[in-house]
């Protein structure tokens, strides 16, 4: 008897490949995604073939955990395929893929690739995906209404960071292992230990925090909300620290002001961006005017009276690190010859072809490029003369030649022999 989920598995696998297969005729716009495609044609082939030799071979037992098995790789399969058919989408402005790769390459290894894509949802984002997919790949996605505005490349060095921040990195490690003795004291502190007496019902927090799985304690929120928001803090300053105030802009521009339920994976608002003002203060950059003005603070609804004592605790935990998170972040940058002090009081000569509506030629490097674009972002802006239709105009043209400067760019790196 034919077991009855084997023809669904081999069903679901053909029709993966047949997918792929469709995908590799489609007019692929960079290698790394035709790079990615294959890898995973080559995952599903062999897939398929270990399924036909199992069903020959394998005891029942075996060849039925090999059919689980499958199955649940076809469906882990089919995001990052929908991942890169979204990168096919030849809207987008690829002249930023090369020199986002060059970044990558500067943070990560020289085997790392990018996959960029456009997709309908208001923020950037990063994915990991299981298996080999993913292996040396970093997944950039970028809100698709942005798609030809090259001010907010910026905040994709924030999706680069989190896939620099590796929790088994023997720094992390420390500096988690930190977090968490902090976080007892804090729980054991006034008034925290008697709110956690009377609301969860532990007397000795310290010690269930501390229980081999903490994932079973009722304080594990805490413990979590403070780790990712150390998280996301080193990756506001590593977008700092490489783009320099372009990175404030462009969080101002995509997120202002970003009301709404507060997540347990960020800082409140107001700690996030006296945070990052602090971190830019802190490497010499100026803050633009009101920034901190710019944000409402997230609302608390969506947390109960214990989800909010917790976040409570990891709030202050988070106080008392982010600087330690900040210092390795700029440490990153600057092992990485990325950091923007290196530029920043350099003249950056982008700008003067910018106001005269002319790519720029003998660019320094990405940050420079955006750098200067946002400077005449933001004097088109503040020129009272202009109409609106006018001014709409004029940045439609800024974004067309900041494109063309990094297209410019990169012909200049490959003449010159900087290996990408």
């Amino acid at each position: 008897m034919h077991n009855p989920l084997y023809a669904v598995a081999r069903r679901r696998i053909v029709g993966i490949q047949q997918l792929i297969e469709w995908l590799l005729c489609q007019d692929i716009p960079y290698p790394n995604i035709r790079d990615a495609l294959i890898r995973n044609q080559k995952e599903f082939n062999k897939q398929m073939a270990e399924l036909v030799d199992a069903r020959a071979s394998a005891t029942p037992a075996t060849f039925a955990q090999l059919i689980s098995t499958a199955l649940a790789q076809v469906q882990d399969g089919l995001k990052p395929l929908e991942t890169l058919q979204r990168a096919c989408n030849h809207d987008a402005a690829f002249e930023i893929q090369a020199p986002l790769l060059r970044l990558i390459r500067a943070c990560l290894t020289s085997k790392h690739r990018l996959i960029l894509y456009y997709e309908w949802h208001p923020s950037p984002r990063t994915w990991t995906y299981p298996g080999q997919i993913s292996k040396d790949y970093v997944w950039v996605g970028m809100p698709i209404v942005e798609s030809q505005n090259p001010l907010v490349v910026p905040l994709a060095a924030h999706e680069i960071a989190h896939n620099i921040w590796n929790p088994k990195a023997p720094q992390i490690q420390t500096m988690l292992s930190n977090v968490t003795k902090t976080l007892g004291d804090v729980m054991m502190s006034s008034p925290f230990r008697s709110r956690i007496l009377n609301e969860l019902g532990i007397d000795d927090p310290a010690n269930s925090l501390n229980q081999a799985d903490l994932f079973l304690s009722p304080l594990a929120l805490a413990s979590y909300s403070a780790s990712r928001q150390l998280q996301e803090l080193f990756c506001d300053t590593f977008a700092i620290c490489v783009f320099g105030t372009s990175y404030l802009n462009a969080y101002r521009y995509l997120l202002e002001p970003n009301a709404g339920p507060r997540s347990i994976e960020y800082p409140k608002n107001s700690d996030r961006i006296k945070f990052q003002s602090e971190a830019a203060s802190e490497i010499g950059l100026t803050v633009p005017a009101g920034y901190e003005a710019s944000f409402y603070e997230a609302d608390d609804y969506a947390h109960d009276q214990k989800q909010l004592l917790l976040l409570d605790i990891a709030d202050l935990t988070v106080a008392r690190h982010w600087k330690e998170v900040s210092a390795f972040a700029n440490l990153v940058a600057r092992q990485a010859h990325i950091h923007c002090e290196d530029w920043i009081r350099v003249h950056r000569h982008e700008l003067a072809f910018f106001k005269e509506g002319r790519p720029a030629i003998g660019s320094i490097n990405l940050p420079t490029i955006i750098d200067a674009a946002w400077t005449r972002y933001n004097d088109l802006l503040n020129d009272t003369d202009l109409k609106a239709e006018e001014l709409t105009k004029q940045n439609s043209h800024l974004f067309e030649i900041t494109l063309k400067t990094l297209e410019v760019f990169e012909l200049e790196q490959t003449i010159t022999g900087t290996k990408l």
